[in-house]
């Protein structure tokens, strides 16, 4: 049946008596919002002080995992734009009573309500917005969004009924009264300490991208592309014929998103005339990406934003007539923009200091500088990669070897060093001794040929030039990583699997030789089926976006579960003795 409240209906979650509210335009009907897993029903304090919003799941969506996310999105009730994160969980241990009457609120979630209207509730009621009302809106929302994207942090499932424009009520969205925005429908937000939810959505229809899967968009980067059209979406609600072009509750059809539609090209050309060219590029990128982390990050948008914020937006007319006068920036404001990027960079905040430097190549896109820009950011792209394969990187190295092999090869160019110091001195040495016999040659005095200690193979030098030739091997398999590590996803993912293929004929091969006359066959086994599960981890790791902390786990996991596996059947007495060895070694 469900939880079928009646308006009063009486209700107490945690110790704090609530009555359940009447909605504002339907006198004697509770007020509920339905939505994807859903109904968020108002509930008011007896004293009517307070008002809170109940969200009921359906049954499908019920999950005692719920309590363990809240918990870790109470965290986050700080921060802009994230007020519904304050939040509680209705559960059997603190609501026995209360749920022995209506067992339909097992695990429902209770948190503020939050005044105002959607995005969506604009997009239906088609009220052209003044230009400082979407300017206000856009850049709320864009301080919310890099805000989240600087923490790691991402909604997941951003469209326009997510949006709320705080302290509005219907028919006052042109006014402007309130330009603060907050996200509601917190359950599937990614956060670095939140465990994937059981359910996630795959992105609304008219936000989600083209790249969006049935298993759901669940990353850092998950909001870019939907976060992208909303944006547009706001700073385009100002210009006459936006409510005329768009499609219904979102501005595009959803089978119209990234394909070279009618809408397309009218939004595009409406931010370039009515806010400049850099607003339409940030736009393209994100229309034309083919994964997430090429759309622009939130932190451009704000930068392009905050500088129409300091400068004054521009004017409809002047860019009629010339539209987005890129060469001609602000010659301080580029200075102050390269500075703060460079001392990103020098603290080693590379993501922050790449962001700044997009920014300034958007502002000044037919300039020399430019060009001088589109180098850093290549730079910055080569250290970012290198981090995903290990240690951090230093933070002001002093070549590109460096940027790219850190401390660890700083050691090994030292060790070459002294190698080839030992091998030099090694070749006088050898000289000294050749040109003193050598003298007696010389004089014309004729001795039978000897065959001297340099004649004969040095087993140290040969050992040098070995360790020589692996130091060459690690630096080319380093820095063919590093090639891989520069790759869209897609190809990454065909690249590792071509490597995994390869690496089982290797086996096979080994397993296929002849037992007789084999030299250390079983350590080619051993070292061949080492490279298979290092790449194989590899493969896991760019394929689903994992981090290093994942792959120290399962490299301890691995050397917990091998073991076993081999002795699990052998004498228990052996066993023993064996898992106490191997537990000091390990």
């Amino acid at each position: 049946m469900g939880f079928r409240p009646e308006v009063h209906t009486r209700l107490t979650i945690n110790g704090i008596n609530y009555v359940v509210g009447e909605h504002p335009l339907a006198p004697g009907v509770p007020y509920g919002q339905e939505g994807r897993q859903g109904i968020v029903y108002l509930l008011y304090t007896q004293d009517k002080r307070q008002k809170k919003a109940m969200k009921v799941f359906r049954s499908k969506f019920v999950n005692a995992s719920m309590v363990f996310q809240t918990q870790q999105l109470a965290k986050h009730a700080g921060l802009k734009g994230l007020t519904a994160c304050e939040r509680l969980v209705v559960t059997p241990q603190n609501n026995t009573e209360q749920l022995g009457q209506e067992p339909d609120l097992l695990y429902a979630v209770v948190m503020p309500w939050i005044e105002g209207i959607t995005w969506m509730d604009v997009m239906l009621g088609e009220e052209t917005l003044g230009r400082p009302v979407s300017f206000r809106y856009a850049l709320a929302l864009a301080e919310v969004l890099a805000g989240m994207e600087q923490r790691q942090m991402a909604h997941c499932d951003l469209s326009g009924p997510n949006v709320i424009l705080s302290g509005m009520l219907p028919g006052e969205a042109a006014s402007g009264k309130s330009g603060s925005i907050q996200l509601i429908d917190l359950e599937q937000l990614y956060a670095a300490q939140l465990e994937r939810p059981e359910h996630v959505p795959a992105g609304s229809p008219g936000y989600a991208p083209q790249t969006a899967t049935t298993a759901g968009l669940w990353g850092p980067h998950a909001d870019r592309f939907s976060g992208a059209i909303l944006i547009s979406e706001m700073l385009a609600a100002c210009t006459e014929s936006f409510f005329a072009h768009a499609w219904g509750e979102s501005y595009f059809a959803p089978a119209e998103l990234q394909t070279r539609c009618d809408r397309y090209e009218y939004l595009r050309e409406a931010l370039r005339a009515s806010w400049g060219e850099g607003f339409g590029t940030l736009l393209e990128r994100a229309w034309t990406s083919t994964e997430l982390h090429q759309c622009p990050t939130f932190s451009e948008w704000l930068s392009a934003l905050q500088r129409l914020e300091t400068i004054g937006p521009v004017k409809p007319q002047a860019v009629a007539a010339h539209t987005a006068p890129a060469g001609q920036v602000d010659e301080d404001v580029n200075a102050t923009l390269l500075q703060h990027a460079q001392h990103f960079e020098a603290e080693g905040k590379l993501g922050a200091a790449k962001e700044l430097y997009h920014t300034i190549r958007l502002l000044n896109p037919h300039s020399a500088l430019a060009l001088e820009v589109d180098i850093a950011i290549r730079s910055l792209d080569k250290q970012l990669a290198v981090r995903e394969l290990g240690p951090p990187i230093p933070e002001k190295p002093s070549s590109e070897l460096e940027q790219f092999l850190g401390t660890r090869v700083r050691k090994r160019q030292l060790q070459l060093v002294a190698l080839l110091g030992i091998v030099i001195l090694a070749g006088l040495l050898a000289y000294a001794v050749w040109t003193g016999s050598g003298g007696q040659r010389l004089s014309g005095d004729k001795q039978p040929p000897e065959t001297t200690a340099v004649a004969l193979p040095d087993p140290k030098l040969e050992q040098m030039q070995l360790i020589l030739q692996e130091r060459e091997k690690t630096i080319a398999e380093l820095t063919e990583q590093l090639k891989v590590q520069s790759l869209p996803m897609a190809e990454k993912r065909q690249y590792l699997n071509q490597l995994l293929n390869a690496d089982y004929k290797e086996i096979k091969q080994i397993a296929a030789t002849p037992p007789n006359g084999a030299s250390g066959i079983e350590k080619k086994t051993f070292d061949a089926s080492a490279v298979y599960l290092d790449h194989l981890y590899e493969f896991i790791q760019a394929a689903y976006g994992l981090d290093e902390q994942f792959m120290k786990q399962t490299k301890a996991v691995e050397g917990y579960y091998y073991p076993y596996v081999y002795n699990h059947d052998r004498n228990a007495q052996l066993n023993l003795q064996f898992f106490k060895d191997y537990k000091g070694k390990f």
